[in-house]
């Protein structure tokens, strides 16, 4: 049998790929909301994996609650949860004084619903299922335009 040649990788140039050096990424908080379990928990085994620190919520309630006892960095929430939708928590963090970036995840969002996202400020919309490589660039930008790198 003949072998086949084995392929030569740069292990740091792989590193950097997967992992972007992110400005002190742990001290950077991002509140995933999601109502679907298994959503939330993907997101944030992901974010985690970055470096970030990561706090979850199911509800808009139960992040409105979050972000008056931590800093909050960066909001990424469902469009479609119980009692609230993602634009309602992102309007109502800012009446609160959480001005951060928000990454608004939808499968289908209306154009009215981009309309009212636009109006509360958001302008990052990701459909579901979130690509995670997407997500990891939007993460990577945004950070990097706010003054975080």
């Amino acid at each position: 049998m003949e072998e086949l040649p084995s392929a030569q990788v740069d292990i740091h140039e792989a590193e950097v790929h997967l992992h972007p050096r992110f400005p002190t990424p742990e001290r950077q908080t991002i509140l995933v909301v999601e109502d679907d379990q298994l959503v939330r928990r993907s997101l944030v085994t992901f974010i985690r994996s970055l470096g970030f620190s990561v706090l979850s919520a199911s509800s808009a309630e139960e992040a409105l609650d979050y972000t008056v006892r931590h800093p909050i960095h960066l909001l990424l929430t469902d469009f479609h949860l119980p009692v609230r939708n993602g634009v309602e928590l992102a309007s109502s963090m800012r009446t609160k004084g959480t001005n951060v970036p928000v990454i608004l995840l939808s499968g289908y969002l209306t154009d009215q619903a981009r309309q009212e996202a636009k109006a509360a400020g958001i302008e990052v919309f990701l459909r579901k299922p979130t690509d995670l490589a997407l997500l990891e660039q939007t993460l990577v930008s945004l950070f990097q335009g706010n003054g975080h790198s």
